[in-house]
C-alpha cells in the first residue's frame, strides 16, 4: 500500500493549503479531518496518531495559555501605553517607545492580550492620531514575541515538531540570539518609516472614534412621522447623531433634504456616537431593524469587540449562530475594516476581524469567559478583574522564577508553570471555571492533526520528495540558498493561511531539506519559526493584525504600505543572523 499511502498524504497536503487559503473552514475542522483520514485510511495507527496529542511542547503550550488567564490580569500593563505615548512628543518617538514596551512584554506574555490592553490605554487618550500607532503596535508585538521560546505559540509549535522528530528541543533563550536583533531592526523600521505611511485619523476621544458607526431605523406604517418632513420630525437636531442617508426601495438619498417627506417603510440611516443611540428610541414609530430591536440597556452597556480568527461564528450569520441568546447581547452596528456594514445585520455573515458594537445585558458579563474564544473586547465592559499590585508582583515573580529554574535545568518549564497555576488557584487569583472556559481544545486538535500529517509525510516519502525539489531549485548555491527558499515559501504560506498552520505545513519540508543537504537542521528550524511569524502585509495572517484592523480604520493597502519596511528589516536581520547563531556545520 505504499503508493496508496503516498497519494493520500500528498492529496491531504495540497487540500489543507487550499482549504485554509480559499475557504471559510476553520483550522479545527481541517486538521481534525486530516487526523481522521490518516487513521481511517490506515496511513497511521491509532497509537502513533494519539501520541501526537501529548507532545511535551504541546502540553507546555497548553499550560502557558492557561497561565495567561492569570497574567492578563496583571495591573500595571494597561498604564504603560499612557506613559509611552503623549501628545507632546513626536509620533515616531511615541511609536518607538510604545513598540519597545509591547515587544518586551510580548516576549513573555501572550501578545494578543498585550495588544488588547495597550490598545485600550491608547484609545482613552484624546488628540492622538490613533491609526498611526495601532498597526505599529501589532508589528512590534509580533517581532517581540520571537525573542523567547514562549513569546509566541508558533515557537512552541515548532519546538513540538523538533521533539517529535527526535532532535534536541530548543532552549528558552535560543531564540533570543536572533530575536533580539530582529526586534530592534523591526522596531527601527516601524518608528522611522511605517507610521509615516499610515492614514492620519485624529481621535479626540474613544466616543468620537465610534462616530463612524451607523444605525438603521425603519419608519413603521402606523408612525406619526409618516407624511411629515425630516425637519418637522425634528430629525435635524439630534444630539451627537445625524441623519446620514435615507433608503426608499432601491433608491438612496444622501444628503437628506430637510423638506424630504417620510413614507412608511423608509429606512433612516443615522451616524453618530453610540452613547446617544438611545435617542432614536424616543421617536414614536421608528423601529429597529430586524435583528436589533427590543434590546436596549443604556449607554453604559455598550461594548465594542473584534471577531477572533478562532471564533466559531466565522462563516455564520448573526441569526444562525443565535448571537443574542448565546451572549446576552445584541449587535447594533458592524464595521469591517474602514467600511460600515449596511442592511439587515441579522443576515450578515461574520468574518475574522469584523468589529461589532454590542448593547449588552447582565448575561453578557456572566458569559464573558465563553466569549473569549469568539471575540476580543476593544472597549466597554472590562471583562477581567485586575489583580492588586501585590498580587501582580507575586504572579510575575513566580513566572520569572519558573523560567529561571527551567533555564538552569532545575525543573522543566511545564512543571514550573503547573506549580504556579496551582498556587494561583489556591489563592483564588483564578478560578477553575476561568481555566475551563479558556482551555485550548481547538489548538490541541489542530496541532495534533498537523503533527500527524508531518509524521505521515516523512513515512511515505513526501517530505523527501519536496526537499529534493528544494535542493534542485537551489542547485549548487548551497544550504544558505535553500534556507532562504524555505523562509520565503513559509512566509507566503503564513500570509495565505495563519502562522501556526504555516509552521505545521512547512516543517517536514524544512527538516527534510536539511537532511538532504547533509547540514544541521537547526538553522532551518529557526528559519521556519521566524518566517511563520513574519506576517506584516495582511490583517489575516496574525491575530493582533486583525485586532487593530477595524479600530484603526485601516484598509488592506495600509498593511502593504506600512508592512513592507518592517518585513524587509525583520527578514534581512533574521536571514543574516540564523546561520551565525546556528551554523550549518556546527563544530
Amino acid at each position: 500500500m505504499p503508493a496508496f499511502d503516498f497519494i493520500v498524504v500528498a492529496l491531504l497536503f495540497v487540500a489543507v493549503i487550499l482549504m485554509l487559503a480559499v475557504t471559510r473552514l476553520r483550522p479545527i475542522a481541517v486538521f481534525g479531518g486530516v487526523a481522521w483520514i490518516l487513521y481511517a485510511s490506515g496511513v497511521l495507527t491509532l497509537e502513533s496518531l494519539s501520541h501526537n496529542y501529548v507532545n511535551p511542547s504541546l502540553l507546555t503550550l497548553i499550560s502557558l495559555l492557561l497561565l495567561s488567564v492569570v497574567l492578563e490580569k496583571v495591573s500595571f500593563v494597561s498604564s504603560l501605553s499612557r506613559h509611552s505615548v503623549t501628545q507632546s512628543q513626536s509620533v515616531g518617538r511615541g511609536v518607538f517607545r510604545l513598540g519597545f514596551v509591547a515587544g518586551v512584554i510580548s516576549s513573555f506574555l501572550n501578545n494578543t492580550a498585550v495588544v488588547a490592553t495597550l490598545m485600550g490605554g491608547l484609545r482613552r487618550q484624546s488628540g492622538l492620531a490613533l491609526s498611526r500607532y495601532l498597526l505599529p503596535l501589532s508589528y512590534a508585538s509580533i517581532a517581540g514575541g520571537m525573542m523567547t521560546l514562549v513569546g509566541t505559540s508558533t515557537n512552541l509549535i515548532v519546538n513540538s515538531f523538533v521533539e517529535e522528530a527526535g532532535e534536541v528541543p530548543l532552549g528558552f533563550f535560543d531564540f533570543t540570539l536572533i530575536g533580539a536583533p530582529v526586534f530592534v531592526a523591526t522596531l527601527l523600521a516601524i518608528s522611522l518609516v511605517s507610521h509615516r505611511l499610515l492614514p492620519d485619523h485624529k481621535v479626540v476621544s474613544e466616543s468620537q472614534e465610534r462616530r463612524q458607526y451607523l444605525f438603521e431605523r425603519v419608519v413603521s406604517a402606523d408612525s406619526g412621522m409618516v407624511g411629515k418632513t425630516v425637519s418637522e420630525n425634528a430629525l435635524r437636531r439630534l444630539e451627537s447623531m445625524f441623519l446620514a442617508e435615507l433608503v426608499r426601495g432601491d433608491k438612496i438619498f444622501s444628503p437628506v433634504d430637510p423638506d424630504f417627506i417620510l413614507q412608511a417603510g423608509d429606512v433612516l440611516v443615522f451616524a453618530g456616537d453610540p452613547r446617544y443611540e438611545h435617542i432614536l428610541s424616543e421617536f414614536n414609530g421608528l423601529s429597529g431593524r430586524e435583528y436589533d430591536d427590543g434590546f436596549r440597556s443604556g449607554a453604559d452597556s455598550l461594548v465594542e469587540v473584534v471577531v477572533s480568527p478562532t471564533s466559531s461564528m466565522i462563516g455564520a450569520s448573526l441569526k444562525s449562530c443565535e448571537f443574542r441568546s448565546r451572549f446576552g447581547a445584541a449587535v447594533i452596528a458592524i464595521r469591517r475594516g474602514s467600511k460600515n456594514i449596511r442592511g439587515n445585520l441579522g443576515n450578515h455573515v461574520l468574518q475574522a476581524g469584523d468589529s461589532l458594537l454590542l448593547t449588552t445585558g447582565d448575561k453578557f458579563i456572566s458569559s464573558k469567559h465563553e466569549s473569549r474564544r469568539d471575540f476580543v473586547t476593544i472597549s466597554g465592559i472590562e471583562r477581567r478583574q485586575s489583580l492588586s499590585t501585590v498580587s501582580s508582583v507575586l504572579v510575575m515573580g513566580g513566572f520569572g522564577l519558573a523560567i529561571a529554574l527551567s533555564v538552569m535545568g532545575v525543573i522543566p518549564l511545564l512543571k514550573g508553570i503547573l506549580l504556579l497555576l496551582g498556587a494561583c488557584l489556591a489563592f483564588r487569583l483564578v478560578s477553575l471555571d476561568e481555566l475551563k472556559n479558556r482551555f485550548p481544545f481547538e489548538l490541541i486538535i489542530v496541532i495534533g492533526g498537523a503533527l500527524g500529517l508531518s509524521q505521515a509525510m516523512f513515512e511515505v516519502g513526501l517530505a523527501s520528495m519536496l526537499a529534493a525539489g528544494v535542493e534542485y531549485s537551489v542547485g549548487a548555491l548551497g544550504p544558505y540558498a535553500a534556507l532562504v527558499l524555505v523562509y520565503i515559501v513559509t512566509w507566503l504560506v503564513t500570509e495565505l493561511v495563519t502562522n501556526n498552520a504555516a509552521a505545521a505545513l512547512m516543517f517536514p519540508v524544512a527538516y527534510a531539506s536539511a537532511e538532504a543537504l547533509g547540514v544541521s537542521p537547526y538553522p532551518f528550524f529557526m528559519a521556519l519559526a521566524f518566517a511563520a511569524s513574519a506576517s506584516f502585509l495582511s490583517p489575516y495572517g496574525y491575530q493582533t493584525n486583525l485586532m487593530v484592523y477595524g479600530a484603526g480604520n485601516y484598509c488592506l493597502t495600509d498593511y502593504i504600505r506600512a508592512g513592507l519596511a518592517p518585513l524587509i528589516a525583520y527578514s534581512v536581520a533574521a536571514l543574516a543572523l540564523i546561520p551565525v547563531a546556528f551554523p550549518f556545520w556546527p563544530t
